[in-house]
């Protein structure tokens, strides 16, 4: 177990945000990884765009995250921005 990733997930889930960046910071490359992965982009969302909403789930995968190791969330934030970015609709304008 990779104990500062437990101390960070500890604090963030006491409220504090910063542990939350941190977590979510070292997995930015993820998020980017699975923009890239994407056979085409949603109708009318830009690149940047994309890359903000993996990011976006990445936020919500830790939010959302059940586990306590690095390694569970790795995979949780993989599952969980792949459903965000699969769940994304064009804006109606």
């Amino acid at each position: 177990a990779d104990p500062e990733f437990g101390d960070l997930l500890r604090r963030f889930r006491a409220g504090d945000e910063a542990p939350g960046r941190a977590i979510t910071g070292g997995h930015l490359r993820t998020a980017l990884a699975l923009v890239e992965s994407l056979p085409a982009l949603p109708a009318g969302l830009s690149p940047i765009d994309a890359v903000q909403e993996a990011n976006a789930g990445l936020w919500e995968a830790l939010v959302t995250f059940p586990g306590a190791t690095a390694d569970e969330f790795s995979d949780h934030a993989s599952r969980t921005i792949t459903a965000w970015l699969a769940n994304l609709e064009p804006e109606q304008g």
